[in-house]
């Protein structure tokens, strides 16, 4: 069975940064980049930093 699966590349996780701080939706930052909303959403919500986690790691 084929898989349509692709890795998001650095440059993406880049791209879906800037946009995120634009202010740009989840549905809008998966249609710039090609890809499906979930794997747009799953990307951020994987790799978000709470404020928390960021004063641990600094702590």
């Amino acid at each position: 069975m084929e898989s349509n699966y692709t890795r998001i590349a650095s440059a993406e996780r880049i791209r879906i940064e800037e946009m995120i701080n634009e202010g740009a939706s989840l549905a809008e930052i998966a249609n710039t980049l090609g890809k499906s909303p979930t794997s747009a959403s799953r990307e951020v919500l994987r790799n978000k930093v709470t404020c928390a986690a960021y004063l641990r790691r600094g702590s």
